[in-house]
């Protein structure tokens, strides 16, 4: 699959499938999709836009694992490896359970009484993408010009020199 042809799909109006939605998301937020590419696909999308179901495949895509802080992590891995997620440790007390949201994941862990510190979703939101893509265009918080600006009256049509 390649970038490119999915920025020229979109900007021809077709609808991408949720594993071609995937790709974009998870290769913007893994670093392997440049800004530009990212910036291309989605002025396609401006101009094509998406339909329902690439709509549904972006959202769902944007948060699909989960960051657990414990103090049992072979435990958690266990537990969440049996219940048919892939968790890995990244850390001696934090684990990412990718494929799980926190509907999903938190009664699995509750009923095998798994102590949780923390568990917070780990990965790009729809915002996150939107500020990383914006933030060298738009300051944060915008400066107050030192002086008015000028205002010229416009002018009626017809009655200029």
């Amino acid at each position: 699959m390649r970038t490119v042809d999915l920025i020229h799909r979109k900007r021809d109006g077709e609808e991408l499938s949720a594993d071609e939605i995937a790709f974009l998301v998870d290769g913007y937020t893994s670093g392997t999709i440049p800004d530009y590419q990212m910036s291309a696909f989605l002025m396609a999308v401006f101009f094509s836009g998406m339909t329902d179901r690439e709509v549904s495949a972006l959202t769902d895509r944007t948060t699909v694992s989960m960051r657990a802080r414990t103090p049992e992590p072979d435990r958690l891995i266990e537990v969440t490896r049996a219940a048919g997620f892939s968790p890995s440790r990244v850390a001696d007390d934090v684990v990412v359970v990718a494929g799980a949201r926190p509907e999903t994941l938190g009664p699995v862990l509750a009923d095998h009484r798994v102590v949780l510190y923390e568990l917070t979703n780990d990965g790009s939101d729809l915002e996150s993408v939107f500020m990383a893509l914006t933030a060298p265009a738009v300051p944060a918080t915008p400066e107050a010009p030192s002086a008015p600006l000028p205002f010229s009256p416009p002018v009626p049509r017809g009655t200029g020199p």
